[in-house]
């Protein structure tokens, strides 16, 4: 199988889980891969990182970077891989910090690439979770793009590039926009959305996560914090909708930041009254500042090419 490049998106989770995900990736890529583990907004998070790659054994066969991130934001940080980062012929495969790889889970996604003349990418599907069956079936039904395990050709990622197509900052569906462009075939003035085509699904393609825990404190947090967000992420979703259907804008026009973008919807009088959650989420976005420049642009912090000899990460002793 050919190399690729590997993201791993970060930003809350502890070192140790963030570990196990590193070892799971490097078991799964090809020989000769590249993995870069994206941190955003969280500098102890990133140093602990490099220290223990720094202690550790690096296999030879791959090289694994780490990048600080100041400004705490996915889209941004999947910006800045997109735009400056990933600057080799390999197509891409992004996954959460949070997630550990079945170890045929990347080869599974190269294979449906290759048998698939017209994808652009594809992601697997999750295999455990409360809402999992659910996910799967719809995305059997109507195709998707999972932000947990995905991936982009390089191809798709040169026009992206070419076409200066990003996500907007402070998005919290980036997975589901990444999706929509992909599904539009990069270009969705003159093109149809074909989910099933550009990005077909690898259902054999998976992943585990750590299980969440009801009387775990720090997981009701989250999930508290989670529902507020999915409520920002109906806004944003309407926001979209506007632009690509209604106003037929091109990708690459799509406003730089959520503020930019719900403040258009809301100028456009799509909305009436909404619930006191609802108007929150518009208050939350509409008022957004996005980072100031320097705080967007990636830091590297280690490489192992530049630090490391011929040993396995995964092999320590």
């Amino acid at each position: 199988m050919k190399p690729v490049n590997l993201a791993i998106f970060s930003s809350r989770e502890s070192s140790a889980e963030l570990v196990k995900t590193i070892h799971s990736a490097i078991a799964a890529v090809p020989d000769n891969s590249l993995i870069d583990i994206l941190i955003n907004g969280n500098l102890a998070l990133s140093r602990d990182i490099a220290s223990v790659l720094s202690h550790e054994k690096v296999r030879p066969c791959h090289t694994i970077r780490v990048w600080h991130i100041p400004a705490a934001d996915k889209a941004n940080a999947w910006n800045q891989h997109i735009h400056s980062i990933s600057d080799m012929d390999m197509d891409c495969v992004y996954i959460d910090g949070y997630v550990q790889l079945r170890r045929d889970a990347i080869t599974k996604l190269q294979e449906t690439l290759a048998s698939h003349p017209g994808a652009l990418g594809s992601s697997g599907a999750p295999s455990t979770g409360w809402s999992a069956k659910a996910i799967t079936a719809t995305m059997k039904a109507d195709g998707g793009f999972h932000g947990n395990l995905c991936a982009i050709t390089a191809n798709a990622l040169s026009q992206m590039r070419k076409a200066g197509i990003r996500i907007p900052l402070g998005m919290y569906r980036v997975d589901a926009l990444m999706g929509a462009y992909l599904s539009f075939g990069l270009a969705n003035t003159n093109r149809t959305w074909s989910p099933k085509e550009h990005v077909p699904v690898t259902f054999d393609a998976t992943w585990h996560c750590r299980s969440k825990k009801w009387y775990s404190l720090q997981d009701i947090n989250a999930w508290l914090k989670r529902r507020e967000r999915q409520v920002r992420g109906k806004v944003e979703n309407a926001a979209i909708k506007q632009l690509f259907v209604h106003e037929g804008i091109r990708l690459e026009d799509i406003p730089r930041d959520v503020a930019q973008l719900s403040r258009n919807w809301i100028t456009s009088k799509q909305f009436s009254q909404h619930d006191k959650k609802f108007r929150a989420a518009i208050n939350h976005l509409t008022s957004y500042t996005p980072p100031r420049p320097d705080d967007l642009k990636p830091i590297k912090i280690y490489d192992s090419s530049a630090t490391h000899g011929p040993h396995s990460l995964t092999d320590k002793k």
